[in-house]
Parts: structure tokens; C-alpha cells; sequence
């Protein structure tokens, strides 16, 4: 994203201390959220002023905590559960192969908005505001908007980086 960026022009050139923050920064590295240079230069710029908040510390509890919570609890759960299901799929019926489905979809779901929100948290601790990444995936009305709420900022690059460039 980078790279598009300063080759359209639409980034000026930053320190190559600035950059390599921005390539290294470990909340968004494995699952996301994506986060744009243009999001993050702020914060950036801020890391040598760094100080903790009481309501950074506050916000970083809370996104953690119910990050923490979905992704080992629920996901973990969910999963342990249709890894039985998975053990005899010839003897499954109609409701088994219904809680299959969407215990899995589900397990997906909140495995990675737990990580998002993980990110996001340890993101706050450090003074950075990464993007949200999930809006309701599971209530949207047709598949088009499931995709648009399901990994946001996955969808926003793909769209900026490949789909307009190659239109």
C-alpha cells in the first residue's frame, strides 16, 4: 500500500525510521485491521512524545479484554464443539449439518474479531487508532454487504489497491 502510494503520488516521501515503524508495527501484522500510512502518521509522528493515558489504558482494557473473551471463549468453544460434529459427517442430520455450518461461520467470526479487537486495543495502548474491521457481518442482507462489513479494511485495500487500478 505503501508502494501504491508514493507511485500515485498521493504520499509524500516519510523517514525511513517513520516507515519502518509503520511496516513493523505487530497489531495489524498478522490478521489486520489494514491500516493506511495516512491513517497512522499521526501517531507516528507522536511516538517519541509517548505517553500513557488513563484513557488510552481504559480503552485498551476494554478492546483486549472483549477481544480476548471472543476469541477464547467463543471461538475456542464453538470450535471444540464442531470438531465433534467433524469426527462423523456420514451420521450427520439436517441439525447437525446446520450447527456444522454456522458454528463454523461463526467460529471464523469471532476468531478473527477477537484478534481485530486484540489489535485494535494494543493499537490504543500505544497511542494509535487502528481502523475498525468488522460491522456486523451477520446481519447485513445480501452477500455483496456481508463482504463490505465482514473484513473492512481488507475490502477498502483491495478495492483502493487492485480492483480501481486495474478498472
Amino acid at each position: 500500500g505503501y508502494c501504491v502510494d508514493r507511485r500515485t503520488k498521493s504520499l509524500k516521501r516519510v523517514s525511513l525510521s517513520d516507515l519502518m515503524l509503520f511496516i513493523s508495527f505487530f497489531p495489524q501484522l498478522v490478521a489486520g485491521p489494514i491500516a493506511r500510512y495516512s491513517e497512522l502518521s499521526g501517531a507516528i509522528k507522536n511516538v517519541t512524545s509517548f505517553k500513557l493515558s488513563g484513557q488510552r489504558f481504559v480503552e485498551f482494557v476494554i478492546y483486549f479484554t472483549f477481544g480476548l473473551f471472543l476469541k477464547v471463549v467463543c471461538a475456542d468453544t464453538l470450535g471444540q464443539s464442531v470438531e465433534q460434529f467433524k469426527l462423523s459427517p456420514s451420521e450427520l442430520g439436517f441439525f447437525g449439518l446446520s450447527f456444522l455450518t454456522f458454528g463454523y461461520s461463526f467460529q471464523i467470526y469471532f476468531d478473527f474479531f477477537g484478534y481485530s479487537l486484540c489489535a485494535i486495543g494494543l493499537g490504543k495502548l500505544f497511542g494509535f487508532d487502528l481502523p475498525v474491521n468488522f460491522l456486523n457481518p451477520y446481519s447485513s442482507l445480501n452477500p455483496r454487504d456481508f463482504w463490505r462489513r465482514w473484513h473492512v479494511s481488507l475490502s477498502n485495500f483491495l478495492r483502493d489497491y487492485l480492483y480501481i487500478p486495474l478498472k
